[in-house]
């Protein structure tokens, strides 16, 4: 611990009342790692839980007359639940400027392989007519978003960074 004598008009401490003591220890500051650290295994787990879930949930081929059927090889509301990670993505690259352009470039694997594997099922089912690559138009579409967040926490981080006090 450091003891340091300060005087209110600058000249030797000659008093008690003049003089104020403050003590200051040399304990480093506390960092975010921990909470960001959760914060990012939780975004990761949560994009391959959505994205399991999407694949998983997918109804497949379902007959609803003896001519008419139904297909999904994806399951488009758990697929656009992934949207929501754009708020961890945005909170991860407010901390971390970095760890967003990583967080994004991850979940937009997995928006690939989600179109992949729909395209994949529709071809092996026999129900391709080609319009099932339009998966990969969304995927694009889900990555530009995860970009933009990440650019938007990035510039706040940036700017909560550089404030003057």
């Amino acid at each position: 611990m450091v003891r340091v004598q300060l005087l209110r008009s600058g000249r030797p401490a000659t008093g008690t009342l003049e003089a104020i003591t403050t003590t200051a220890s040399h304990h480093p500051a506390p960092t975010r790692f921990p909470r960001a650290a959760v914060g990012l295994l939780l975004t990761l787990l949560a994009g391959a839980g959505l994205a399991w879930a999407a694949l998983a949930f997918a109804d497949g081929a379902v007959a609803l007359t003896d001519i008419d059927y139904r297909t999904e090889f994806v399951d488009d509301r758990w697929w656009a639940a992934s949207l929501l990670l754009v708020v961890p993505v945005f909170l991860l690259s407010r901390t971390w400027g970095g760890l967003g352009v990583a967080v994004t470039a991850y979940l937009g694997v997995i928006q690939f392989v989600i179109a992949a594997v729909t395209v994949h099922r529709y071809q092996v089912s026999g129900w391709s007519d080609g319009l099932e690559s339009f998966a990969y138009v969304e995927a694009t579409g889900f990555t530009a978003t995860f970009a933009v967040a990440a650019f938007l926490g990035w510039a706040a981080g940036r700017r909560k960074r550089t404030r003057p006090v």
